[in-house]
């Protein structure tokens, strides 16, 4: 895995080098994408869940049909009325057995839905005594996972075959390098794409990492292009969330070179080239 991250930043570095010469400086808006989503995920929104009786309509006629994966997404994406994935962020509204059942083909960890809400009024402790209310979130199972918080050699130890826990190494990992290793490594144990989504969606969660161990001022460019790599290769595996085209629309109106999509491309092969030697050492069937 060393060896294909070496050759994947390598490829980056190329791609950075080669913008840099282009501008002084990023254009306005490079990484702004990341900077998005992590506000969004620093703050919980509270998804407005109403529906206009023609979204229903809509929605109930679809549902007669037999439809895509990927139409069982963008569905639920537009039932709520929000651009984002709702399932992979916030996982707060409520959605149909059916999106449940989809979620679970393409993750390590079943869907946790909420089940029940509790709500309390609580005090500003400051001279405003302003009053507010807190909600807590139910969910069906226990949350967090008991893997979020076993001693990280331990964990450690596990991931080397449990793709739940090289899961949980990526989420825990200090740099954004050693967490893409390991939500690759989910991927390979479990021959599923949802760490790679997951990775690729909640990416702004890294913005605080160093790329590496030393932080280069290239970071910001590095995330953005690994992010339409990390796409890429989803996509190459079958995931239908995979969405390779707005990204590169988003790059285009940015300013990036041509070339931007196929060096992600190249990025994308090598790391799946690491997936399928994973697969070949511990003996996982490839079902791509």
């Amino acid at each position: 895995m060393k060896e294909a991250m070496k050759y994947v930043l390598a490829i980056a570095i190329t791609a950075a080098a080669m913008f840099a010469c282009m501008y002084d400086a990023p254009p306005e808006g490079v990484g702004q994408e990341m900077v998005d989503l992590s506000a969004a995920l620093s703050t919980e929104h509270a998804i407005d869940s109403e529906k206009s009786p023609s979204k229903d309509v809509a929605y109930e006629e679809t549902k007669q049909e037999t439809l895509t994966d990927k139409e069982i997404f963008n569905n639920a994406k537009k039932r709520l009325g929000v651009g984002y994935d709702p399932m992979l962020l916030f996982a707060s509204a409520e959605f149909t057995d059916e999106e449940i059942a989809t979620y679970n083909k393409y993750h390590i960890l079943p869907f946790n839905p909420v089940v029940d809400e509790v709500c309390y009024d609580v005090i500003a402790e400051d001279n405003t005594n302003y009053v507010g209310t807190q909600c807590k979130r139910i969910r069906e199972r226990p949350d967090p996972h008991p893997y979020a918080s076993i001693a990280k050699d331990e964990l450690q130890a596990l991931a080397v075959t449990d793709a739940a826990a090289a899961l949980f190494m990526g989420i825990r990992a200090e740099t954004y390098i050693d967490s893409l290793r390991w939500h690759l490594r989910a991927t390979a144990l479990s021959n599923k794409t949802g760490p790679l989504m997951i990775f690729s969606t909640r990416g702004a969660q890294s913005a605080g990492r160093n790329i590496t161990e030393n932080s280069t001022e290239q970071d910001g460019f590095y995330r953005t292009y690994m992010q339409l790599a990390i796409k890429q290769l989803a996509s190459d595996l079958g995931d239908p969330r995979a969405d390779t085209e707005t990204h590169i629309s988003w790059l285009e109106s940015q300013d990036y070179p041509e070339i931007i999509p196929e060096i992600a491309r190249t990025a994308a092969e090598e790391l799946r080239a690491e997936i399928a030697l994973i697969q070949t050492e511990i003996g996982v069937t490839n079902d791509a």
